[in-house]
């Protein structure tokens, strides 16, 4: 074969890169590199084949296309393109974030369960009006209620180890509820305290000064020695006590439930006593703490005080259990 002169080499060449440039540029590429873009490598014409990295237009040249590899359009393109390129919007490091977290969920209270009424707690100093240390309002956290004290009523507000409680002195502390009583024939009360005295009979909880309302039996609940004592008015039966001591300064939990045929005395998530009273409807966020009609004052500590105006499910009462036990240490 005849040696190829320089010029004509050369001229082949150019053939080659222009064949070469029309197969990528304007006009339609039979064998795209990369099927998601949608201009030429260098003129950012119409063809549907280009060059990979998910460019939407071409990759260099003074047209650029619609998008590119680069920021915004080509890698040294003057003109912007719409997609985003590595670096550019929509581009590889670009993204729109991870998923962000949610939160922890909100601590459990007792307002969680249905019919909550009353809910005294000495840990939030947020519901307590102080003259000093002394209290002379509380409100409830869960219904319309609270409970006030004036001159020498007023109890004491504290810190006992780690824990804020309001303290009744057993000689003249009275805290009295407020708003309008709440009438149930099934209900559900959970006190945390320690007792502060022996052997006497003690108020925690009364409504017994209470004016008489019809088909209402007024309710004394405290202790009558060391044991925990229930005394309704006109119940069929009227008392009931528990069996098991409770020593002073001890902390404790204390529930009652009843509902129109049953009564249960519970310290610390165990029946202590229980009987088929009937007659037993009461008036709930209603009546006195520390003393029973301005008498028989009870020196305690209390924690925590939560009402119910149904009787809780045994799901339901264990669950305040847990919650309390767990909340006050016992």
């Amino acid at each position: 074969m005849p040696r190829m002169r320089g010029v004509e080499a050369l001229v082949l060449i150019v053939l080659a890169v222009s064949c070469s440039l029309d197969e990528f540029g304007a006009g339609s590429a039979s064998e795209p590199l990369d099927a998601s873009a949608t201009g030429g490598v260098f003129t950012g014409g119409t063809g549907t084949g280009g060059f990979p990295e998910a460019a939407v237009g071409g990759i260099g040249g003074t047209l650029g296309g619609s998008g590119g590899v680069g920021a915004t359009g080509g890698l040294a393109g003057s003109d912007s393109g719409t997609g985003g390129g590595i670096d550019g919007g929509g581009g590889v490091d670009s993204g729109t974030g991870g998923a962000g977290g949610t939160g922890g969920s909100p601590p459990w209270q007792p307002s969680d369960i249905n019919n909550c009424v009353a809910w005294l707690d000495a840990a939030d100093v947020t519901t307590m009006t102080l003259s000093g240390q002394n209290l002379t309002g509380w409100s409830s956290k869960c219904g319309s209620t609270s409970v006030t004290a004036a001159g020498a009523k007023t109890p004491e507000t504290l810190l006992v180890g780690p824990d804020r409680v309001v303290r009744c002195n057993g000689v003249s502390h009275e805290l009295t509820f407020t708003g309008t009583p709440v009438q149930a024939s099934s209900y559900t009360l959970f006190f945390v305290m320690s007792k502060n005295f022996a052997a006497e009979q003690k108020a925690v909880w009364s409504n017994r000064a209470l004016s008489v309302v019809s088909g209402v039996t007024k309710t004394f609940l405290g202790y009558y020695s060391e044991t925990m004592f229930l005394y309704q008015d006109t119940a069929s039966v009227a008392q009931l006590r528990a069996t098991k001591p409770q020593v002073a300064s001890s902390t404790r939990m204390f529930e009652l439930a009843v509902n129109p045929n049953k009564r249960e005395l519970v310290l610390d998530g165990t029946v202590e006593a229980s009987d088929a009273a009937t007659g037993t409807a009461t008036l709930l966020a209603a009546g006195t703490l520390c003393t029973d009609k301005g008498a028989n004052f009870a020196a305690y500590d209390i924690r925590e005080l939560i009402m119910y105006d149904r009787e809780l499910t045994p799901s339901e009462r264990q669950k305040v259990r847990t919650e309390l036990k767990t909340k006050w240490g016992l």
